[in-house]
């Protein structure tokens, strides 16, 4: 079974030998995993070797392939027979396996939006997370939106009701899922908006004066393009303690790893 490069082309499949059993997906999805930005492959049909496409692997690792580029290169994802022949013994093993790859890659700003793009429902999943894979300091979002003083350090949103912060978010910079820790060096504050234009690459931030620049892939109506361009070259709210500054490696990995590349001249 075999998908080539058509519909949803940000989304890579990779090609793996899952085995029956959580134990056997856990070692499944480790065996997956890389550059957070996806490893693209293709696979000559004729000669079953796998090569990569070097129009490709000459991109910027941030930047996502389109999908001329993925039909030139012949990018193509699936499974090993017996691998297929037990999905089609037991497909309820396929949301399973599905959403243990999507926790384990994706951060939880991304994921329904990466399982919605191959037609699963996370409630189809119905599994218990691995009791040894690294849990989440609960700590860590209060500590970040402390830090940033409750508002988003973009657009500064602080909205309240009763008391209660309402749609704003601790981020990662480096991804929890690429080993990112759960400090606030590595942490922003950011409104619901900006953390999913965040995680998806739309903007960056600059490690010198911390100023956000934005992807030269953001399209949109004027309106909608000018709002998102009046952050461009501009400075983020920066946290009230130095201790708490966006950490170099953190953003480095941002705007290598996810980061839609080029950006905007400033």
């Amino acid at each position: 079974m075999w998908v080539r490069a058509g519909r949803n082309p940000g989304w890579w499949r990779a090609r793996a030998g899952w085995r029956r059993g959580n134990s056997d997906i856990e070692e499944s999805t480790r065996d997956c995993r890389g550059s957070q930005t996806g490893a693209g492959f293709s696979r000559n049909r004729r000669s079953g070797s796998r090569k990569s496409s070097p129009r490709i692997l000459d991109r910027p690792s941030g930047a996502t392939p389109n999908l001329t580029e993925l039909r030139d290169g012949q990018v193509a994802g699936g499974f090993a027979p017996e691998v297929v022949e037990m999905l089609r013994r037991d497909p309820l093993l396929i949301p399973r396996i599905a959403r243990r790859i999507v926790e384990a890659h994706f951060p939880e700003s991304l994921q329904q939006d990466v399982l919605d793009a191959v037609g699963l429902d996370a409630g189809e999943a119905g599994i218990v997370r691995a009791p040894e894979r690294p849990r989440r300091d609960p700590s860590f979002r209060a500590r970040v939106l402390l830090a940033y003083e409750y508002r988003c350090c973009v657009c500064g949103h602080d909205l309240r009701l009763g008391g209660e912060v309402v749609g704003l978010e601790a981020a990662h910079i480096r991804w929890f899922q690429a080993g990112g820790p759960d400090i606030e060096p590595n942490g922003l504050a950011l409104c619901s908006l900006h953390h999913k234009l965040f995680d998806l690459g739309v903007f960056t931030v600059l490690s010198q004066q911390y100023t956000m620049v934005v992807s030269q892939h953001v399209t949109g109506s004027e309106q909608t393009r000018n709002r998102m361009l009046t952050y461009h070259g501009a400075s983020l709210i920066l946290p009230q303690s130095a201790g708490y500054l966006p950490r170099p490696e953190f953003l480095a990995w941002h705007t290598e790893q996810v980061f839609k590349t080029p950006p905007r001249e400033l």
